[in-house]
């Protein structure tokens, strides 16, 4: 690719992005891969949720030191409320509120989510493997 064709690109990339983020502003979404909430569910586990940048999040429960070395014990996409069921996971686990079995539900399924099954027939622990 030439460079002056090169250099037009990555202008109209950044004013693309510009623009990304001014919706996003407007729009009061955080941007893709943003930790939009982090809280402890105990001595080893924590509560992750980080945006996909569309409003949607990501929760995950991990062990270890996120995002730098850890692993994933679960993970669910949600479109608007990740946060919300974060936050009373964590609550539940701090026994600040009396014990929710929706949530609890909710985090056995995200748990039992994370033994995926990819088209070899593979169990991946923690892996994230296309449909």
């Amino acid at each position: 690719m030439p460079d002056t064709l090169r250099d037009a690109s990555l202008g109209r990339l950044r004013q693309l992005s510009d623009e990304a983020k001014e919706l996003r502003r407007a729009l009061a979404i955080s941007g893709e891969g943003e930790v939009i909430f982090k809280g402890s569910l105990n001595f080893e586990e924590d509560v992750v949720v980080t945006a996909d940048g569309f409003g949607g999040a990501l929760l995950e429960i991990v062990e270890g030191n996120h995002p730098v070395n850890y692993q994933q014990k679960g993970q669910r996409f949600y479109e608007d409320d990740a946060c919300d069921i974060a936050s009373r996971m964590v609550e539940r686990a701090n026994g600040e509120t009396e014990d929710d079995g929706e949530i609890e539900s909710i985090e056995e399924e995200i748990r039992g989510e994370n033994r995926l099954t990819g088209p070899s027939g593979i169990v991946g622990q923690g892996l994230i493997i296309s449909q």
